[in-house]
């Protein structure tokens, strides 16, 4: 039996390896065969990252390929990359000396918390460099696996990413892409590493200029407002480091993706939870700023905002208050205040063991202050309306009402009982219906038991939980009935005569194991992560801050093209001015509409508002060419339900406004490359010439995943 389920497994793996031709072959050898590769860890805009083994010393390295993947090509039987047209060859030069360069930058750095460099070279007509390989986990996996962090873990993991940046900030490098991602906690040393330097600046020590162009970049949530603007951070200034690190601290605390620079601007900096000090609020509101002058100056000046005071959580819990309700875990303490000790009043009296003659006042005073606080306490605790609290299963007095659910994303049962109305308590339970219960106390428990398809969002945080499970079951108000004080209390199964009999909840049906797979699909294609990263046409996209719906795919479903969520009117294709000079630019690309907005943004985005708009939907995104459009015509019924499902808007019938530049036969002076570009209308495909001041087209983003 073994064997045979070990022959499946490996079947299984085959079957998974994804061939895609824009990468390196598992196999192919690099540097006159110093390095083999073995896989693909992972693939950005700018580059492809390896897991390979350096063959001389027989350990393994990682292998960062530069390799921009909207501006090359590869050739799948020699392995040499290319522009994907001529006129990109001289700027994607640039930026491989670029990418080398920084390379070298970094290959200086000898820090703890900073990945090594060791080698660069450069093979099939593209650049590599290859550096340390950290076995361990990302930030990021930690927090989608386990949900928010304990506020003492996320203070000792960002204060190894500031000790990084404040040494790389000390010989004017911006790394530039700080996020949850790119820092590593490996599984020998635990150390804290920060990877990934593919967007890093260096800039000039005296005039603090950077030393070289670059390709701009950022990751929504992350990068402040700065970092979206063309050619991104021009001068150096560690605040925009600073941000990123602030918005990792609010993922970490929070267990979410932080709002973009511009939502904070617009709507305001959002709540953070409660149970978190002073000092660490301040500081994540603090490093968000919006403006980069409001922001601490530098890491010291963060660390320092940040440990304004302290936080109090148990040494021997490894959680330290996580709101984590993970299978297996013990459920931790919820929403509880940290409790200080103040010795400063102790020592200011000389409370010392050369004053050991005073300590029986003191002991009078803090037996005092104790009976003060915990009649405080218990007035609060249990005579005043609060929020509900979360605490593990220890609770002495019984609880008043139950809900039992089936939590689909994990195909186990779990609980939430609610004890006084104030506190609540989430723990998993056997894997099989589970019958009425009632307590033998004053109360009566009321059980319901429901299956709740739980969001991946809200699946590790119990007062989430808690809150779908409410809204979905709509539990009844539990009554209670209190006995007479000379009614004896009983510790059987029996119920008093006042007390309302609980009827048992109908049986829960047990999935099939092919009924839970599909619960899993659907809730991941909700999500917009496809079935395991695998798309088709019509599919929500929702990824590293990139959100639209599927309209082509290629590589299995593993990559292919999204539409933005929105479309915008009353956008021309070029302004009046530039209209009136009568130049074409040459976005004669029918195919693809990435050539031609970069045509746009070097010829000056100003004079661009089509384009401009599309490039401000964040990185990657472009104004479409002549066949996107046609294509996006001819799968607009499986698109347009996706995007009112997930609160877009329909692609609109009237005609949308392509970036491909007129090439048709011209129709009067000033239907010709220079003055119109290629329109769709979207209510019968048709394809005509529009002015390119012409504000009547709609306008729709097209973006590559």
């Amino acid at each position: 039996m073994e064997k045979k389920n070990f022959y499946y497994l490996c079947v299984t793996m085959e079957t998974k390896i994804d061939i895609n031709p824009t990468e390196l072959r598992p196999g192919t050898t690099l540097k006159n065969s110093s390095y083999r590769i073995i896989s693909v860890l992972g693939r950005g805009g700018f580059g492809i990252t390896y897991l390979a083994e350096q063959e001389l010393i027989n350990r393994k390295v990682c292998i960062k390929e530069f390799y921009p993947k909207d501006y090359y090509t590869r050739d799948p039987q020699t392995q040499m990359v290319s522009p994907v047209a001529e006129s990109f060859r001289e700027m994607m030069d640039q930026f491989k000396v670029k990418f080398l360069k920084e390379a070298r930058a970094i290959a200086s750095l000898t820090h703890p918390n900073i990945v090594g460099i060791f080698d660069l070279f450069e093979e099939n007509g593209t650049a590599y460099y290859a550096m340390e390989y950290i076995e361990g986990e990302s930030l990021y996996d930690i927090i989608k696996s386990k949900g928010r962090m304990d506020e003492a873990t996320a203070r000792k993991y960002i204060g190894s990413v500031a000790d990084a940046l404040g040494y790389i900030h000390a010989r004017n490098l911006l790394h530039l892409d700080v996020k949850p991602h790119n820092i590593m906690l490996s599984h020998g040393d635990k150390r804290v590493i920060l990877i990934d330097f593919g967007l890093s600046k260096h800039y000039d020590e005296d005039s603090g200029s950077e030393t070289t162009n670059t390709l701009g970049g950022h990751s929504d949530g992350y990068a402040p407002i700065e970092q979206y603007d063309n050619g991104g951070v021009r001068e150096f200034a560690p605040q925009t480091d600073i941000y990123s690190m602030g918005a990792t601290l609010f993922a970490m605390i929070e267990g979410r993706r932080p709002p973009r620079a511009r939502d904070i601007d617009e709507n305001g900096f959002p709540a953070l939870r409660s149970d978190i000090s002073e000092s660490m609020r301040v500081a994540i509101e603090k490093a968000m700023q919006y403006r980069r002058k409001d922001r601490p100056a530098n890491v010291g000046e963060f660390l320092r905002l940040l440990s304004n005071d302290g936080v109090v959580a148990p040494a021997d819990d490894p959680l330290g208050g996580a709101t984590s309700c993970d299978i297996g875990e013990t459920p931790v303490m919820y929403g509880a205040p940290p409790v200080k000790t103040d010795t400063s009043a102790a020592v200011k009296d000389g409370n010392t063991p050369e004053h050991k003659k005073r300590g029986g006042k003191m002991w009078m005073v803090i037996i005092l202050i104790l009976l003060v606080v915990g009649a405080a306490a218990a007035y609060f605790l249990f005579m005043q309306p609060s929020e509900p609290k979360y605490a593990p299963n220890t609770m002495s007095a019984p609880a008043t009402e139950e809900v039992r659910i089936y939590n689909d994303s994990t195909g186990v049962y779990e609980v939430v009982r609610i004890y006084n109305d104030t506190t609540v308590v989430c723990e998993a339970v056997e894997s099989a219906p589970v019958a009425t219960t009632t307590t033998s106390t004053t109360d009566t428990v009321a059980t319901t038991q429901k299956r709740v398809t739980l969001p991946a969002s809200v699946a590790a945080t119990t007062p989430e939980r808690v809150a779908v499970v409410e809204e979905a079951n709509k539990p009844t108000v539990v009554e209670r009935t209190p006995k007479s004080n000379s009614e004896p209390q009983t510790n059987g199964a029996s119920e008093s005569a006042n007390t309302a009999p609980t009827s048992a909840p109908e049986p829960v049906k047990q999935l099939t194991p092919e009924e839970i797979e599909a619960q899993r699909i659907e809730t991941m294609l909700n999500e917009g992560l496809g079935r395991d990263g695998v798309y088709r046409v019509g599919d929500y996209y929702n990824v590293d801050g990139k959100e639209g719906v599927v309209i082509e795919v290629r590589d299995g479903g593993r990559h292919g093209k999204i539409v933005s969520m929105r479309e915008v009117t009353q956008k021309r294709w070029c302004t009046q001015g530039f209209f009136d000079k009568g130049i074409a630019l040459g976005a004669s690309d029918v195919q693809s509409g990435k050539a031609n907005t970069e045509l746009c943004r070097n010829a000056g985005i100003a004079y661009f508002p089509a384009a401009s708009w599309c490039l401000d939907r964040g990185e990657g995104w472009y104004l479409p060419a002549l066949n996107e459009l046609v294509n996006l015509y001819n799968v607009r019924s499986k698109v347009n339900p996706t995007l009112t499902a997930h609160g877009g808007t329909k692609i609109s019938s009237h005609w949308h406004m392509s970036s491909t530049e007129y090439n048709g036969p011209e129709d009067g002076e000033r239907q010709s490359p220079a003055y119109a570009v290629w329109s769709v209308r979207m209510l019968n495909g048709q394809k005509s010439a529009n002015l390119k001041t012409g504000v009547d087209s709609s306008v729709r983003a097209v973006c590559v995943f």
